[in-house]
């Protein structure tokens, strides 16, 4: 019985450093997308509004229905829904893993603030007229997937390489061989 006890106090010590080692950039991301959570809702209220009574708060085109509706949308998917599902995503990786995030923490809140620049940077130029007019797509060309996808897939590939058994680090490949 002693025996068994001494096993589930070192699974869970092993499971609280873990929890430890990705800490940072996980409540990084929820932080951040708590806020754009908040962002997209008034985003979201003020288009409905405007929807129902146009001449609301003033004439502005960046006050527009048109407008906001996409800026609402690209607040909800790529400030709130993305930072979740990344967060998520890299607590998972490393508890399923059973491996500690060793090193790397400064690299994910590095590419989750130039996630959020982008991501800001895009509103700003949907609520200027620079949208495209791809629903779920509109953020500006400048802004849009291409540097999107190569900064998570940069962020992901850093992380699946620093992810290794505990006292080394791992030399990772995408097959996990």
């Amino acid at each position: 019985m002693e025996d068994n006890h001494d096993d589930t106090s070192t699974d869970n010590l092993r499971r609280a450093a873990i929890d430890r080692s990705v800490r940072g950039p996980v409540l990084f991301l929820f932080t951040n997308a708590a806020f754009w959570l908040l962002a997209s809702t008034l985003f979201g209220m003020l288009a409905a509004v405007k929807l129902i009574k146009p001449d609301f708060i003033c004439d502005a085109a960046c006050l527009t229905y048109g407008r906001m509706q996409p800026a609402h949308l690209t607040a909800l998917v790529y400030g709130w829904g993305i930072q979740v599902a990344l967060g998520i995503s890299l607590w998972l990786m490393a508890r399923r893993t059973a491996n500690e995030l060793r090193g790397g923490q400064g690299s994910l809140i590095t590419l989750g603030v130039l996630w959020n620049v982008a991501v800001t940077a895009g509103i700003f130029g949907i609520l200027g007229g620079a949208q495209t007019s791809i629903e779920w797509l509109e953020i500006p060309k400048p802004f849009g997937s291409s540097w999107e996808s190569f900064s998570w897939s940069s962020a992901g590939a850093s992380s699946a390489w620093r992810l290794g058994p505990s006292g080394r680090k791992a030399s990772w490949s995408p097959t996990g061989i």
